[in-house]
């Protein structure tokens, strides 16, 4: 069995939305596509956990470890250490109570949730 000596404990402080209101759009559109790819919701909650912090898999080393790039530093992550941060993901296994919506894309800015005020034309061109 191998052993590996790592530096001194690192401190590596991360911040994931708790809520699809808290989601910006560009996490939303991430959220989106991974599950439209057909992603299982826990890759896709680590895969958003790992992008919107800014984490790259350098390597896989043994005993359910990790070495992570995190900018220039590099440091280790278990696989719990990893799996307990993408447990604050665990809304995005629910549906949304209220619609959660994208707000533009390009140039184009989203209709209200409700279809308020939308023609039926354009309501009709939707289903």
């Amino acid at each position: 069995m191998d052993y590996y000596t790592f530096a001194p404990m690192q401190t590596l402080n991360i911040t994931l939305p708790t809520s699809w209101s808290d989601l910006t759009d560009h996490q939303l559109q991430l959220v989106y596509k991974l599950f439209a790819e057909d992603y299982t919701s826990t890759e896709v909650k680590t895969l958003c956990l790992l992008k919107w912090n800014h984490l790259k898999v350098a390597a896989t080393l043994e005993n359910g470890c990790f070495l992570m790039k995190s900018g220039r530093s590099p440091l280790v992550l278990t696989a719990y250490q990893i799996s307990t941060a993408a447990s604050t993901l665990d809304f995005l296994d629910s549906i949304p109570h209220t619609p959660i919506r994208i707000s533009r894309i390009s140039k184009h800015h989203a209709v209200a949730a409700d279809f308020d005020k939308v023609p039926f034309e354009q309501y009709f061109i939707c289903l």
